[in-house]
């Protein structure tokens, strides 16, 4: 046990002042739940993580949301993460390919995705059919790609819509078509994106609607294992209220009632499955090497690699990640068996397990120190420092209503107008982007 013990001191580095907290959050937050993205997006945290991965995707939504749009930001961070190495986590059971962001995290693969479409929203905001078509682009290779062996491949019906409608902004109506079907074949609620898809002429009026603020995640620890991992226990609650229909109305003719919401609990379960995913392959190793440079790791168990130039260096996968996987073992060989032991076996360990997951190899040692001494359930709760994209909506409605000058009815009874309001140069398709909190 003595080994184990050594062992996890010297890896504990889980908190570090960089990084934005759920806290950080709350006044941004409440704005936008107060449908105050302009600001929401004056309100966002100044500190930490600044020009990172999360941060300006989260700042081009709101600003997109207020009328603020600039891609600039948002394709410089593309550039950044599509030119990184990319991370390949290996088992005999699996491989996996990750793309590690500047700032160390590893972005989701609705993450990624949602950074596009937003770039190319923004781009078509300011008329920019180029930057517009070149970003639906990149979405579309996405959401056709492969991802994990294990997991399996990655798609959705929401993003499904979003690009579509980036495709008939640019004049693509073959590619939109494609999207909407596969909407469809995913979600066959979505009848009217069938229909759409099956006519040889692009709809005159699409409206999507972006509801929701997004969930917080809540600790819900049941095991020794999940108290642990804390990846295991946390929950993403979709407000129920996002998914009610919404009334689209005008100034010609009856109010419509759009159905058929698209949660997006799915990100997020499919974000902890894969977090668990590269948890599980350090949790299977008994022993863990961390190579500064060109080496080689021998044995059985965990191999990570990045491509660095055509050699294989060896890597270390995240702080909190490494620290569960060893966790587990002393856990075994001391005989815990329930979440009730974890905090008399930690505490007198002195070991502080943080829920930042998925941080970069360099962070390891930062702050040790502190790590060891915070406060129990500020270390152990995963919530307030669990990284994920923040303020995306809850659910995503579609309409191909023909109405101009459309509003929507909100949970207030006020008129909601469009923030984004777009036309085909074309065929003159208009696309209509509109968002309500829905949280009263």
């Amino acid at each position: 046990m003595a080994k184990w013990l050594i062992f996890m001191i010297a890896l504990t580095g889980c908190a570090s002042d960089g990084l934005l907290r759920a806290k950080d959050y709350q006044l941004a937050r409440k704005q936008l739940a107060d449908d105050q993205p302009a600001l929401a997006l004056a309100e966002f945290p100044n500190r930490g993580e600044r020009n990172g991965f999360l941060t300006t995707i989260e700042k081009g939504y709101l600003g997109l949301l207020s009328g603020q749009a600039d891609p600039k930001p948002l394709v410089k961070i593309s550039d950044q993460l599509e030119n990184r190495e990319v991370i390949k986590v290996s088992q005999e059971l699996g491989t996996f390919f990750y793309n590690e962001s500047e700032d160390g995290y590893l972005p989701a693969e609705h993450e990624v995705i949602f950074l596009h479409l937003l770039a190319g929203y923004s781009f078509a905001s300011r008329g920019d059919f180029e930057g517009a078509r070149i970003e639906a682009q990149r979405s579309a290779e996405l959401l056709q790609g492969h991802y994990s062996e294990r997991t399996g491949d990655f798609d959705d019906p929401g993003l499904r819509l979003l690009l579509a409608g980036l495709w008939l902004y640019c004049d693509e109506w073959e590619h939109a078509r494609v999207d909407l079907r596969r909407a469809y074949e995913m979600d066959s609620r979505l009848r009217w994106a069938k229909d759409a898809a099956e006519k040889s002429e692009p709809p005159s009026h699409l409206h999507i609607v972006l509801a929701g603020i997004g969930p917080e995640p809540k600790w819900n620890p049941n095991s020794t294992k999940a108290a642990l991992t804390g990846l295991n226990s946390l929950e993403f609650k979709i407000s129920p209220l996002s998914l009610e229909p919404l009334s689209l109305t005008g100034e010609n003719g009856p109010s419509i009632l759009i159905k058929s919401p698209l949660s997006t609990e799915n990100w997020y379960k499919r974000h902890q499955l894969r977090n668990h995913e590269i948890r599980d392959l350090v949790e299977g190793s008994r022993y863990f090497t961390k190579v500064a440079g060109k080496g080689a790791v021998t044995g059985s168990g965990l191999v990570a690699t990045k491509l660095v130039s055509g050699a294989i260096v060896i890597i270390g996968i995240t702080a909190a990640v490494v620290i569960v996987g060893g966790a587990i073992y002393l856990l075994a060989e001391a005989g815990a068996g329930s979440a009730g032991d974890v905090p008399t076996l930690l505490t007198s360990m002195g070991l502080g397990i943080g829920g930042y997951a998925l941080s970069s190899a360099s962070k390891f040692n930062r702050d040790s120190t502190k790590a060891l001494t915070e406060d129990w359930n500020e270390t152990m709760d995963p919530a307030p420092t669990y990284r994920y994209l923040r303020f995306l909506p809850d659910a995503i409605f579609g309409s191909l209503t023909p109405r101009e000058n459309a509003w929507l009815i909100d949970d207030w009874s006020r008129r909601v107008s469009p923030f984004v309001h777009l036309e085909s140069k074309k065929h003159r398709s208009k696309v209509y982007l509109y968002f309500t909190p829905r949280l009263h």
